[in-house]
């Protein structure tokens, strides 16, 4: 794995493998490691100056988050999805968290609502180039809408199939014209939840979440033809 795929951020506030998990994820959601590309703990460990032990927690923690999978013959990969993957994690998730919208409908404070609103303000001042902080506000605002359904059960599922989908999301979150519209769908579906109006916030997360499925799925394609380029 070339050296150059792993940057380290040098935070001396965080442990070196912290720093390790920091860059290996990085380079996983900016598509430097691609979906079906193989990690090597000494590799890693030789790239980023570090011994195996924090780079083996880093790939630990990696791997529950639904970044990486283990291979039958040892090591990790980035996760590879085929679109039939991506259309049965999207079909899952458009149920759940269809359902959780619904339940949050009903409970959500005003509170919670000035929450999400801030979060799609910082996503409209947010650096273009910043792909990474785009995902992570992204994130933040399904993560938050979810939570005001109240079930910890259903968070702790949704979060696992989106964690899965990560490396795909990069490039369409990164685009000026899908931000524009996942930020205007992220405010319609905030005056739905002002209105406690179920029905509409229940039609516009399924709207929203088909719409990521299709640039997704195209992602899928192009992550495919990157790592047989990379091959030769």
């Amino acid at each position: 794995m070339p050296t150059s795929k792993l940057r380290s951020r040098g935070v001396e506030r965080l442990t070196l493998a912290e720093q390790v998990y920091s860059s290996l994820k990085r380079a996983i959601l900016e598509g430097d490691l691609l979906p079906g590309e193989r990690l090597k703990e000494l590799e890693i460990a030789q790239s980023l100056g570090a011994s195996r032990t924090p780079v083996r927690e880093a790939l630990s923690k990696l791997e529950l988050e639904g970044l990486l999978k283990p291979l039958p013959s040892g090591g990790l990969t980035v996760v590879k999805l085929s679109a039939d993957d991506v259309r049965e994690i999207f079909g899952l998730i458009r149920v759940l968290e269809s359902h959780a919208a619904r339940l949050a409908s009903g409970r959500i404070t005003p509170e919670e609502i000035a929450r999400l609103e801030g979060l799609c303000d910082e996503a409209e001042r947010s650096d273009e180039s910043h792909s990474e902080g785009l995902i992570e506000l992204n994130r933040r605002f399904h993560e938050t809408m979810i939570s005001c359904s109240g079930s910890k059960r259903l968070q702790d599922l949704l979060s696992k199939l989106r964690s899965a989908m990560q490396p795909y999301r990069i490039v369409s979150l990164g685009s000026p014209e899908f931000r524009r519209v996942t930020v205007q769908d992220h405010r319609d579906m905030i005056e739905a939840l002002r209105a406690r109006d179920e029905n509409r916030l229940c039609r516009l997360v399924e709207d929203h979440l088909s719409l990521a499925e299709r640039t997704t799925l195209t992602n899928v394609h192009l992550q495919a033809e990157r790592l047989a380029a990379r091959s030769f």
